[in-house]
């Protein structure tokens, strides 16, 4: 995955990582928006979106991270859509009913004081709005 703000030449990039036969893919920061990717969205097998901007912790910014999920949703049915930072057993139900499909859970379990009881109520949280394909 490549952050836009890397690159001047953001479809290049995106080209030849698919050319080598690897899923090509962006990652939008809080402050990133969907405007800034939009035109290299259909050639992406997968959008990262940040709760947090990377390095930092502080406040998660879900009310933008939810938007930024149904609107590549609606964008790409297929898009894996991945979140990271600051997904815990609270926000993920939220996240994946938005959309997700791939949550990046760190902070939230080895932050926990007991990791496997954080765990067990994130499975908990989750489990009734994925939808198993058979």
């Amino acid at each position: 995955t490549v952050h836009p703000e890397s690159t001047l030449q953001l479809g290049a990039v995106i080209n030849m990582i698919d050319k080598e036969g690897v899923a090509p893919g962006v990652i939008l920061n809080p402050g990133t928006s969907i405007s800034t990717v939009e035109h290299v969205i259909p050639q992406c097998q997968v959008v990262v979106v940040m709760l947090v901007n990377p390095g930092y912790g502080g406040p998660k910014y879900m009310d933008q991270a939810i938007t930024k999920i149904q609107h590549l949703r609606a964008l790409k049915p297929d898009l894996h859509i991945s979140v990271d930072g600051g997904v815990n057993e609270k926000n993920a139900p939220l996240l994946l009913k938005a959309g997700a499909n791939v949550l990046v859970v760190g902070g939230g379990i080895f932050k926990a004081d007991d990791k496997r009881a954080a765990i067990d109520r994130l499975i908990t949280g989750v489990v009734p709005v994925v939808k198993y394909e058979e």
